[in-house]
């Protein structure tokens, strides 16, 4: 049965702390902390911590009051920015329900008002025998009846492709900037959240605030790094339906011409304008500037994207080429990351049959993705009954959809199974899934249950 998957975030100050909830969640979930592969050296923290939010199941935030701030003239104990930030972004892809804030008992922590609908869970960070895993415990028992309830959520299929063909982050619900000024301390993936915010709502006084915020930062000691926030910001702009973009965009690219991420700022803006072939060709000097495998699967789904909509075929030997180049060390992420490549470039061809093999390459490395399990099964639909109802049934009951529940009876009616079928129809009715109704009757009737009641 697939785990629930946890995503730990706080300040670097409670590491011990994070890493005593994680251990108390070992046994029933998959658990990760901020600092445990979330941001590869590679990557922009704002995109690793997007593929995190792809990912994740559950946030648990820790709020320790290491910062003091001066509010409305008073000085109060307040939370990371960075925290906060995170806390912001999972709550408006998860949910509040999915979302838990974890305090010490007692601590006079200022919280700001957008966060009154979350309510803190208290542990007691002040044991005489400094046990922090026993300190937690009662925490984490409360929080694990909530995630028992809950569940897992449904997440796209193809997380790694997903991620590519998007460059701005999820909407926070509140102002969880409230009070709180950008400044030079700030990570870069901060900056950038904190820009498309201010934009979103029309900020121009935050707009400024960020702006200048970031060219004091440390990650602003270039050119080519000032072109790269630049183009970030025109690229947001674009999306909030600012005209323009093209041109400035394309004087960064003619500046830095193999910058890969300035080539695919200019492609995501060139496919707005559905100007694909001119889009192909700059992702793939973003595919060209890639430095590991899960950058070049991103590259390669942005270039088939581009492929799709001009009616081109891709430059294949330019993409395998670069694949090569890349040693699979026989992590799951890198061997994850390879087959979604070679789906793409599989299913860019035309290969149904080879994206169904690779799928099932995949599942052998992911075996309890269930999102990946259900699109599998999807994928053979009414070709192969027998392999759709495989992967149906491999999805423990408990996390099937009403959906999957569905369409494994339609794999049941078509392999003859009635009775199956049946109870099938059944639970997918009862978890809300419509066309299961439509279904059910006539099954029903034909494995002669309406006859045994008469």
């Amino acid at each position: 049965m697939a785990k629930p998957r946890i995503f730990i975030g706080s300040s670097r100050e409670s590491m011990e702390t994070s890493k005593a909830v994680q251990d108390a969640f070992d046994y029933d979930s998959e658990v990760v902390v901020w600092d445990q592969g979330t941001f590869e050296p590679s990557d922009y923290p704002l995109e690793s911590l997007e593929r995190e939010l792809d990912r994740a199941d559950f946030g648990i935030f820790l709020f320790f009051p290491d910062d003091v701030t001066i509010m409305r003239g008073k000085q109060q104990s307040t939370v990371r920015d960075n925290v906060l930030f995170e806390l912001g972004l999972f709550v408006g892809r998860l949910g509040r329900k999915r979302t838990f804030i974890l305090t010490p008992r007692g601590a006079d922590l200022h919280l700001p008002s957008d966060l009154s609908g979350i309510t803190p869970v208290e542990y007691e960070a002040d044991r005489a025998d400094q046990n922090m895993l026993a300190a937690v415990g009662p925490a984490a028992r409360r929080i694990r009846q909530v995630i028992q309830t809950t569940g897992l959520r449904p997440k796209p299929a193809n997380t790694i492709v997903s991620q590519a063909t998007e460059g701005t982050p999820a909407e926070p619900p509140g102002d969880l900037l409230t009070g709180f000024t950008p400044h030079a301390g700030w990570e870069r993936w901060e900056c950038e959240h904190a820009f498309w915010l201010a934009l979103f709502r029309k900020d121009e006084a935050l707009e400024s605030e960020v702006d200048a915020a970031f060219r004091k930062s440390e990650f602003c000691a270039s050119e080519e790094e000032l072109a790269e926030w630049e183009a970030w910001q025109t690229y947001c702009r674009m999306r909030r339906g600012h005209q323009g973009a093209i041109g400035t965009l394309q004087s960064k690219v003619e500046k830095f011409p193999d910058n890969p991420l300035l080539n695919r700022y200019l492609g995501q803006a060139l496919m707005r304008y559905k100007d694909y072939d001119r889009a192909m060709v700059a992702f793939q000097k973003t595919l060209s500037g890639a430095t590991n495998l899960e950058q070049a699967a991103r590259a390669i789904a942005l270039i088939t994207e581009a492929a799709a909509g001009s009616g081109k075929p891709i430059n294949r030997a330019l993409v395998v080429e670069k694949l090569r180049e890349f040693p699979v060390d026989g992590s799951p992420a890198d061997r994850a990351a390879l087959a979604v490549a070679m789906r793409l470039i599989a299913q860019s061809e035309g290969l149904g049959v080879l994206v169904q093999s690779i799928d099932e390459i995949r599942l052998q490395i992911e075996p309890d993705d269930i999102n990946l399990r259900f699109a599998t099964a999807h994928q053979y639909g009414d070709d192969d009954a027998d392999l759709a109802m495989i992967h149906y049934e491999a999805i423990p009951d408990v996390e099937r959809s009403g959906m999957a529940w569905n369409n494994l009876g339609v794999s049941y009616t078509r392999l003859q199974v009635p009775a199956k079928s049946v109870s099938a129809f059944k639970v997918a009715a009862e978890k809300g899934e419509t066309i299961a109704d439509g279904n059910l009757a006539p099954k029903a009737n034909h494995s002669g249950v309406f006859k045994r009641g008469t």
